[in-house]
């Protein structure tokens, strides 16, 4: 977990809205935190919600997706894809 807490923090420091690397560090850190039964509960519950959000985006046509992929089925473009740093993108 020491290697993977090191990339994601680094990945913040390079983009601060990159909201999966927040994501992931909220979760690995939870252990580190004292928190009521409730509230891990409803952590969780959002956590996972928010890993089900889709994380690639056609930059061309703004088809998303939860898979990588390199030709957009909609727009037939190619390496038109991107991660989505940003929830509102």
């Amino acid at each position: 977990m020491g290697k993977a807490r090191e990339w994601l923090e680094k990945s913040l420091v390079m983009d601060q809205e990159f909201w999966p690397a927040r994501l992931e560090i909220l979760d690995i850190s939870q252990q580190e935190q004292i928190m009521t039964e409730s509230f891990k509960t409803q952590l969780s519950f959002f956590t996972q919600k928010a890993r089900m959000v889709k994380r690639f985006v056609c930059k061309r046509c703004g088809l998303k997706r939860e898979r990588l992929f390199f030709l957009c089925p909609r727009c037939y473009s190619w390496h038109s894809i991107s991660f989505r740093t940003l929830l509102n993108e």
